[in-house]
C-alpha cells in the first residue's frame, strides 16, 4: 500500500518569507534534507560544475541541516545559496515554492517524503535511479531520471529544464497530477487498506 502525498503540511502551513538573494526569475534548483553522503550532494557539485558556463541562468538552493564537503563549493558560488541548518516544515514548504525543480542526485535510497512534499506542490524532481524513487517519479512525466554517480547524466538532464520552459511547464503540470485519480490518491489508498483488513 503506497503512501500518498503529505498533506498535513498544507493543513498548518503558515505563510512565511525568507530572505534568497537570488534572482528566482531564473530556473531554481532545490536540494533539500538533512546533508549525508548518500543524497549525493557531491554529484550535485560536479553536475553544477559542468553547468558553469550557463551560471548566468540558473540558480542552485542547498537547503539543510548537517554536513557534506560539496557545501563549500556551493558557498562560493554567486548563483548558489547554501542554508545549512534544520529547517522548519514552513521553510521547507516555502523553498519547495518558490524553487523550479527539485533535486535528489542520492547514491542510495528507500523511499523519501521529499518526492510526496515536492510534487504536492506542482515541482518536478531530477533524481538518480536510486531506491524506491523510481516507483514514484516517472521519467519524462513528473520528472526526469538518470544513472546513479554519473555527474555528466545528471547535468544532462538540469540543462533542457534550464533552457527549455516548455519542458519545465510540463513537467510541473505531470508533478501536480500525482495523487489524483492514481495509486497515491488517498481515496484508493483507503480502499485498499480496507480491502487488506476486511477481504
Amino acid at each position: 500500500i503506497p503512501l500518498g502525498m503529505l498533506e498535513t503540511l498544507l493543513a498548518y502551513e503558515k505563510p512565511i518569507k525568507m530572505e534568497i538573494p537570488l534572482d528566482l526569475n531564473k530556473t531554481t534548483f532545490l536540494f533539500y534534507g538533512r546533508l549525508v553522503y548518500y543524497k549525493g550532494l557531491s554529484v550535485l557539485k560536479e553536475a553544477v560544475n559542468l553547468l558553469k558556463e550557463d551560471f548566468d541562468k540558473f540558480n542552485v538552493i542547498i537547503a539543510g541541516s548537517g554536513y557534506d564537503e560539496a557545501v563549500s563549493f556551493f558557498q562560493s558560488l554567486d548563483n548558489a545559496m547554501v542554508i545549512n541548518r534544520h529547517l522548519s516544515n514552513n521553510e521547507m514548504m516555502y523553498l519547495n515554492r518558490i524553487c523550479s525543480v527539485v533535486v535528489m542526485p542520492y547514491l542510495s535510497a528507500s523511499q523519501s517524503g521529499i518526492v510526496l512534499t515536492s510534487f504536492m506542490v506542482g515541482k518536478p524532481i531530477i533524481a538518480t535511479k536510486a531506491g524506491a524513487l523510481t516507483e514514484v517519479i516517472e521519467d519524462h512525466k513528473n520528472g526526469l531520471l538518470v544513472e546513479k554517480e554519473n555527474p555528466q547524466a545528471f547535468a544532462n538532464a538540469m540543462r533542457p529544464v534550464i533552457d527549455n520552459p516548455l519542458l519545465l511547464k510540463e513537467l510541473s503540470d505531470g508533478a501536480k497530477k500525482f495523487g489524483h485519480g492514481d495509486q497515491y490518491d488517498w481515496d484508493n489508498i483507503a480502499q485498499k487498506t480496507a480491502e487488506f483488513y476486511f477481504s
